[in-house]
């Protein structure tokens, strides 16, 4: 009995993480698309000069999000879904800014 308790618990702490893996890897991916809708309105007002740090932020999230991906082993499916969270939230950024 203890063991099937552990193999419980074990089995229910692995859906967990993967679960957080993904909520992680979905805020990088909209942090990515909200730093990205910034450089994009500063590239139309013409202030391309100004958009280090939006690059910076992009390239951070970027980098976190790609980390998540490659080390929590999610699944294609899943990526393609993060990925269209973050263009969903890139598209909504711009709307709303009235471009």
């Amino acid at each position: 009995m203890r063991y099937v308790i552990i193999f419980c618990v074990a089995l229910f702490s692995v859906g967990c993480r993967k679960s957080r893996i993904i909520a992680t890897a979905r805020e990088n991916a909209k942090q990515y698309a909200l730093a990205r809708c910034e450089c994009e309105k500063l590239a139309r007002q013409g202030r391309e000069a100004e958009q280090g740090p939006c690059l910076d932020e992009m390239q951070q999230a970027r980098r976190f999000l790609m980390f998540n991906l490659e080390m929590g082993k999610v699944s294609e499916k899943e990526q393609n879904e993060i990925h269209a969270y973050g263009e969903k939230v890139y598209r909504e950024c711009l709307e709303a800014a009235g471009n």
